[in-house]
């Protein structure tokens, strides 16, 4: 047999089995302290713990100089490696954070120095690979987006909780419920509705509410039919109500929680809004994924701050392997590329951000759109088990057509759209997607500038007042109602 000329072949980089001259330290990571063991070729030089604080990081550093550490493996555990990794960072010390799967344990004793001795080894040797290292910035931007997707997931069963209390008075209508809670007037009017009956402040009578809290701009609520609708329905509820005061506190209390979940769900969003506006490359990638048909800001923001930069997946079948949507391979002696369920063993957000974006294009979308498409074919209707088959598949699509997006930098068009009518609509959606998100922006730009104005004045008034003898607690307060 010869061996094939020319052939390919991928050069080995760090991390990819090229094993590592000089000394290279390990590390066991955990909340209180770090484990630690420094290898050279022949021996161990230094095995030992330290606290995970400033002091124990910076004893760490210290030997890392002594013994001349080449190299540093962690593992990524929670947040608890991320002290280390910043300070690796900010001294120039070349390090790896390996996926805890890389560095299970097989079999024998388990302690944290083992756990520290075997990461060096498996370092040195070359048989970790290296993890996605994002930045501070893109740190604190991943905890908002993963506190928002929890917020939003709070929000669903509160609505769900909500739902089920009004079927069982009977509530007239589902479209006035999902107009109830999905406005902020409709809960504002919900809740002083039900402020009526669980407190002897609230004395407001329906007609009132509706009055104060109803926009008139809305081209719903100008329709006399329509008014005439909701008051029955509000009147009829809050009739039953008072016979049942103990379900009336149940639903005064999930209305309140879902107006509270609401205001901080704005002000997460306000947060990566914030980010956006300071950084322009960031801002540049989100309007490409708002270009994408089913993909609003939270998943877009979602998307961006998970993946880091698309510079690390060098194919797009890399990035779904990553995100968990790749299928299992199961090869056996007749049985070729049998393929079957998904990993699951990626990043879980950007894996529920693509199955939930998909499914609000099979939801939602028409026939223009490939992705619908793709997942009718694969969809055999309803009775069967392929839903969630189909949906995972054309998830994984969707992220590989999002890679090519992102590394061509190009906008959503696709080439099986050439109706000139459906392309002219598609583009008058994206740049009204576009729109809207530098409207956010806009109205967040004037917002601080409104607070600092205020802060500015509090500041001076508080100047003035200090000469009269104001203690601290009261400047504080002025200072917090500026805000």
């Amino acid at each position: 047999m010869t061996r094939k000329r020319n052939k390919n072949v991928l050069e080995l980089t760090e991390g990819e089995g090229l094993r590592k001259n000089g000394n290279i330290m390990g590390v066991d990571c955990a909340k209180a302290n770090h484990a630690i063991c420094i290898l050279s070729g022949e021996e161990i030089l230094l095995q030992c713990e330290f606290s995970n604080n400033k002091t124990g990081i910076k004893k760490i550093l210290d030997a890392c100089k002594k013994y001349q550490v080449q190299s540093v493996a962690m593992e990524a555990t929670s947040v608890y490696h991320l002290k280390l990794m910043f300070a690796c960072v900010d001294n120039n010390i070349p390090h790896l954070v390996a996926n805890p799967q890389q560095t299970k344990q097989t079999q024998g004793k388990k302690t944290d120095k083992i756990d520290a001795k075997r990461i060096a080894i498996a370092h040195r040797d070359g048989r970790l690979l290296p993890s996605v290292l994002p930045s501070k910035t893109i740190m604190e931007l991943r905890r908002c987006t993963r506190r928002l997707s929890k917020l939003t997931q709070e929000q669903t069963k509160n609505k769900q909780r909500i739902h089920q209390m009004l079927h069982i008075y009977d509530f007239s209508s589902k479209q006035l419920i999902q107009d109830l809670l999905s406005t902020k007037w409709g809960l504002k009017l919900l809740g002083d509705l039900m402020l009526n009956l669980v407190s002897p402040s609230g004395n407001k009578k329906i007609s009132e509410l509706l009055k104060l809290y109803c926009p008139t701009s809305k081209k719903k609520l100008k329709d006399h039919n329509y008014k005439k609708l909701l008051f029955e329905a509000l009147s009829d509820l809050f009739n039953q109500l008072k016979a049942a005061p103990l379900d009336a506190m149940v639903l005064h209390t999930e209305i309140a929680q879902l107006n509270l979940l609401s205001i901080t769900t704005e002000q997460f969003r306000q947060v990566y809004l914030t980010v956006l506006r300071e950084n322009s490359e960031l801002n540049r990638q989100f309007k490409l994924l708002l270009s994408v048909p089913g993909i609003g800001p939270d998943t877009a923001i979602k998307l961006l701050a998970e993946i880091v930069d698309i510079k690390y997946f060098k194919t797009p079948g890399k990035l779904a392997k990553w995100s968990g949507l790749a299928p299992r391979v199961n090869q056996s002696g007749s049985r070729k590329h049998y393929t079957g369920r998904i990993h699951k063993g990626g990043n879980r957000y950007v894996r529920a951000a693509m199955t939930m974006a998909v499914a609000n294009i099979h939801a939602k979308q028409s026939e223009d759109h490939p992705i619908y498409n793709f997942v009718q074919r694969n969809y055999r209707g309803p009775g069967t088990k392929t839903y969630w088959k189909a949906i995972c598949a054309g998830a994984r699509k969707l992220l590989c057509i999002i890679w090519y997006l992102l590394v061509n930098n190009q906008r959503w068009q696709p080439k099986s759209i050439t109706d000139p009518k459906v392309l002219k609509g598609l583009k008058r959606k994206i740049e009204m997607k576009i729109k809207k998100h530098q409207n956010s922006i806009g109205r967040l730009d004037k917002t601080l500038h409104r607070v600092s104005e205020l802060v500015n004045d509090q500041l001076a008034s508080f100047e003035h007042s200090a000469k009269s003898g104001l203690n601290s607690r009261e400047m504080i307060g002025i200072l917090l109602k500026a805000v």
